[in-house]
């Protein structure tokens, strides 16, 4: 009767090589490691959706598997074998390495690919096309006829295809989004009802395709000569990011459908009365808009224009353009028609000096530098929704900006000035060197600020009290009374801020984040109801506070006396980041609210029996657990722990025990019941040398650092999906490691032996220091690398090209020719790499940002 109700995510390590007839129709599990299903499961057909197997031997035949297997991330599985009934179940996402040249007339209705490397489908398959929905295809031979593929192949990132030869079939499938060098200059009439492109890249559509039009929704189309005419074209290019394309020509019939984002260097300059009801344009560039466009009032909604001349007259604009990113626009003249639409966000060097009574209702502004609003503006003041604005002179009056200005990031800003209509307004949020020393009884109700520096508020400010929600301040006197700050000050990042004298006030609202060396020693009855502290450090606490209680969500206090009685404390101290607190003395009333997440350094080998249904713990450090805590089991979600004592039997710690980020931590004994429970994130120096055969299906580690895994753990190879280690040894052979661990954040890793089996598998993104100058045949079609380091790369990798997807690299050296690497590198932030030396293959694909 169990089985419509088990939605089982998480199974380690369970054995289902029993027939189970009843629970085929429930278990619907994500994560299963190293299970043996090799065995005939007639019931579990219709249940198992898988996404994450690893080194499951599915090569004997499952008939009965088929309806059922949706498998995303399959790593050297071997399908070579004849598996008539997989096909409609198997949507795989993540194949490396496959073998399906081999003849698979039944896999068509399901394989649902996206990210394949170096795949041979060179073969025919006339049965695949109803299913092959790929999106990542690197050097695969298309060249042959697949006259089946066309209703499937739903690709996005293809790259250096031979799609020259006809494909009659492909035409109502392809939607393809990255598209690289490919030549599409052969007719293909059958195309155009499919082929969704998104970032094609010097792509030859001179030739004619009247069948493209309905089609074709690009979005990254650079050099594309779209110069001859496209009738047809009109009713689908929904394109976004195209570059140096020549649209001088007359386009009637594009109007309906250009949704452009980033275009660059595009001459609009003619006439297009077609065009206004379309062009939702994003990031324009030097485009020439000072001719009168009276349809394209009612279209554009541009966010990143650069350099555009709009200082002719454009009474049809206002109701349309939302322009986000502006840059050096003369705005001078007069644009009373501007007034309900301009919402920009990213202005640099604007001259509104001038007076634009129109703007007032719309221009939300978030990036503004170095502009000039000295002049009265009475019609701004509903409008500007500043966020970073720099050195901009307000000293002038601005009564009517009192409603409107919601500043994030100013510098340098003189309100020195009385603004008595700014109060209900200024929502500011990172305000640096500004001198308020001055009076503002009506700041009061608006200055919600977040990253104030070196302000001066040592001045009496009563009607600051109900307002201000500062988040980082530094350096801030506020040992003056404030009896009027104490219902607003939401401050989360002080520092060196002085609060030493009496604040009656203060309790019912500073809701304190990251504060820094506060002296609260003295008393402080009021605070209680009020002090939601995140960040405190080095704060004496050991007086008696016994209103505390019911307030204090603490999340990273320091170095706290709490060892004095606090039967107050219990309900309330939701505390996150705790060190070096005394918690050893009795705190039967702390039981039913302790969240915990970072404490250091805390005593509780006593016995507490009221903590258990309580302490959800995240990061705690030097902690002695080594007592026997019976009660703690069913409650501790510890995060970081660090020199944790564990190695006394624990029998009721093992299903509770959610650990993520634990530091030198004795595992080395046997925890017998630990296995099905530990899923660790941020371990440090911890000894599993030991052997762990009930480890293996559990641990999911993401942040190790000196672990010492160089001795055998047959065990661990399905499991460990480590994110961010350090310093590991994995010199050694680890033939079982490989098809497991996605490993993100490693540093300085000695991978320069040989890893066979490590290849289908790394999904590393950020290495730092790797060598791999070393031959890896095996790499290539796996690692998705996102922010290496300083990795040499010079040497010959041949496999490497169809995988490597790099975002943030620095100082490598690409000197070298890679003739593999054209077709894939999509670098987004390279910096200081060396592309001196000719790259014939790099062309088409490199489109690198920053």
């Amino acid at each position: 009767m169990y089985s419509p109700i088990f939605k089982l995510e998480k199974w380690t390590a369970v054995d289902l090589s029993s027939t189970h007839e009843i629970y085929s129709p429930i278990f619907k599990l994500e994560e299963w490691a190293a299970v043996d299903l090799s065995s005939g499961h007639e019931m579990y057909s219709p249940i198992f959706k898988l996404e994450k197997w690893a080194a499951v031997d599915l090569s004997s035949r499952h008939e009965i598997y088929s309806p059922i297997f949706k498998l995303e991330k399959w790593t050297a599985v071997d399908l070579s074998s004849g598996h008539e009934m997989y096909s409609p179940i198997f949507k795989l996402e993540k194949w490396t390495a496959v073998d399906l040249s081999s003849r698979h007339e039944m896999y068509s209705p399901i394989f649902k690919l996206e990210k394949w490397a170096a795949v041979d489908l060179s073969s025919r398959h006339e049965m695949y096309s109803p299913i092959f929905k790929l999106e990542k295809w690197a050097p695969v031979d298309l060249s042959s006829r697949h006259e089946m593929y066309s209703p499937i192949f739903k690709l996005e990132k293809w790259a250096a295809v031979d799609l020259s030869s006809g494909h009659e079939m492909y035409s109502p499938i392809f939607k393809l989004e990255k598209w690289t060098a490919v030549d599409l200059s052969s007719r293909h009439e059958i195309y155009s009802p499919i082929f969704k492109l998104e970032k094609w890249t010097a792509v030859d559509l001179s030739s004619r395709h009247e069948i493209y039009s309905p089609i074709f929704k690009l979005e990254e189309w650079a050099a594309v000569d779209l110069s001859s005419r496209h009738e047809i074209y009109s009713p689908i290019f929904k394109l976004e990011k195209w570059t140096a394309v020549d649209l001088s020509s007359r386009h009637e019939i594009y109007s309906p459908i250009f949704k452009l984002e980033k275009w660059t260097a595009v001459d609009l300059s003619s006439r297009h009365e077609i065009y206004s009801p379309i062009f939702k344009l994003e990031k324009w560039t030097a485009v020439d808009l000072s001719s009168r466009h009276e349809i394209y009032s009612p279209i554009f909604k541009l966010e990143k224009w650069a350099a555009v001349d709009l200082s002719s007259r454009h009474e049809i604009y206002s109701p349309i353009f939302k322009l986000e990113k502006w840059a050096a626009v003369d705005l001078s003249s007069t644009h009373e028609m501007y007034s309900p639409i301009f919402k920009l966000e990213k202005w640099t060097a604007v001259d509104l000096s001038s007076g634009h009574e129109m703007y007032s209702p719309i221009f939300k502004l978030e990036k503004w530098a170095a502009v000039d609003l000295s002049s009265r503006h009475e019609i701004y003041s509903p409008i500007f929704k500043l966020e970073e604005w720099a050195a901009v002179v307000l000293s002038s009056g601005h009564e009517i900006y009192s409603p409107i200005f919601k500043l994030e990031e100013w510098a340098a800003v003189d309100l020195s000035s009385r603004h008595e209509i700014y109060s209900p307004i200024f929502k500011l949020e990172k305000w640096a060197a500004v001198d308020l020393s001055s009076g503002h009884e009506m700041y009061s109700p608006i200055f919600k600020l977040e990253k104030w520096t070196a302000v001066d508020l040592s001045s009496r400010h009563e009607i600051y009290s109900p307002i201000f929600k500062l988040e980082e301040w530094a350096a801030v006197d506020l040992s003056s009374g404030h009896e009027m700050y104490s219902p607003i000050f939401k401050l989360e990042e002080w520092a060196a801020v002085d609060l030493s004298s009496r604040h009656e006030m203060y309790s019912p609202i500073f809701k304190l984040e990251k504060w820094t060396a506060v002296d609260l020693s003295s008393r402080h009855e009021m605070y209680s109801p009020i002090f939601k502290l995140e960040k405190w450090t080095a704060v004496d606490l050991s007086s008696r506070h016994e209103m505390y209680s019911p307030i204090f969500k603490l999340e990273k206090w320091a170095a706290v006396d709490l060892s004095s009685r606090h039967e107050m404390y219990s309900p309330i101290f939701k505390l996150e980041k705790w060190a070096t607190v005394d918690l050893s003395s009795g705190h039967e009333m702390y039981s039913p609210i302790f969240k915990l997440e970072k404490w250091t350094a805390v005593d509780l080998s006593s016995r507490h029996e009221i903590y258990s249904p309580i302490f959800k713990l995240e990061k705690w450090a030097a902690v002695d657990l080594s007592s026997g805590h019976e009660m703690y089991s069913p409650i501790f979600k510890l995060e970081e722990w660090a020199a944790v004592d564990l190695s006394s039997i624990h029998e009721i710690y093992s299903p509770i025990f959610k650990l993520e980020e634990w530091a030198a931590v004795d595992l080395s004994s046997g925890h017998e019941m630990y296995s099905p429970i530990f899923k660790l994130e941020e371990w440090a120096a911890v000894d599993l040398s030991s052997r762990h055969e009930i480890y293996s299906p559990i641990f999911k580690l993401e942040e190790w650092a000196a672990v010492d895994l160089s001795s055998g753990h047959e065990m661990y190879s399905p499991i460990f999906k480590l994110e961010e280690w350090a310093a590991v040894d994995l010199s050694s052979r680890h033939e079982i490691y490989s098809p497991i661990f996605k490993l993100e954040e490693w540093a300085a890793v000695d991978l320069s032996s040989r890893h066979e089996m490590y290849s289908p598998i790394f999904k590393l993104e950020k290495w730092t220091a790797v060598d791999l100058s070393s031959g890896h045949e095996m790499y290539s079609p796996i690692f998705k690398l996102e922010e290496w380091a300083a990795v040499d790369l010079s040497s010959g990798h041949e496999m490497y090209s169809p995988i490597f997807k790099l975002e943030e690299w620095a100082a490598v050296d690409l000197s070298s020719r890679h003739e593999m690497y054209s077709p894939i590198f999509k670098l987004e932030e390279w910096a200081a790499v060396d592309l001196s030396s000719r790259h014939e293959i790099y062309s088409p694909i490199f489109k690198l940002e920053e």
